[in-house]
């Protein structure tokens, strides 16, 4: 099932056979309308209760402040409490705002990052 309208750019969807979901992220998290948007996303996923999840960050020079990552390590959190899988899939340039967060704030063993969909998928064995 997609969720995405004309005026979203968050999809998610389930993997065939599995309960497995992939959450695409073809937009920023930078500004307030944008971190309603895709909260408004995660809430719907989040009421099909997936065990397993993919975040797949498909924009090109993806921007993302404080307020996006904080969404983002509850989201985490949240899975962890509930024994669920996470891993991201990033394949672009290190020096972009994601990573620069992620390394900055040593979160490094919080984020299991692919570089692509398919490895990401493997990786839960």
């Amino acid at each position: 099932m997609n969720f995405k309208s004309s005026k979203m750019d968050f999809n998610y969807y389930p993997l065939p056979d599995s309960n497995i979901y992939v959450l695409e992220l073809e937009d920023n998290l930078f500004n307030g309308e944008q971190l309603r948007k895709f909260n408004n996303t995660l809430e719907n996923l989040m009421n099909k209760n997936p065990s397993k999840l993919v975040v797949d960050i498909k924009k090109e020079k993806f921007k993302i402040k404080a307020g996006g990552m904080e969404i983002i390590i509850g989201l985490v959190v949240q899975m962890n409490k509930e024994k669920k899988e996470m891993k991201f899939v990033y394949n672009r340039h290190k020096e972009d705002s994601f990573f620069r967060l992620v390394h900055l704030h040593k979160m490094d063993s919080m984020f299991e990052i692919y570089n692509s969909l398919e490895k990401a998928v493997e990786s839960f064995g």
